[in-house]
């Protein structure tokens, strides 16, 4: 976690760690990019695919596409 507050006092996942990316056939989900993303408690595994659920997830997206 970073020292990064947002909105209703919680702290925003660290960076360096935790990326996520907007699917943009559906804007309102975010596909988890970490390595090893089982022990995060927002991250939930449909599949081959992790989605992000964190509430601030937006702010720590991945904003250039491969």
């Amino acid at each position: 976690m970073t020292d990064d507050m947002v909105s209703g006092g919680r702290r925003l996942p660290d960076p360096e760690k935790c990326r996520t990316m907007c699917l943009e056939q559906f804007p309102d989900l975010s596909e988890c990019l970490m390595e090893d993303p089982d022990a995060c408690e927002y991250a939930v595994r449909i599949g081959p695919v992790v989605y992000c659920y964190h509430p601030d997830r937006f702010r720590f997206e991945k904003t250039d596409r491969p």
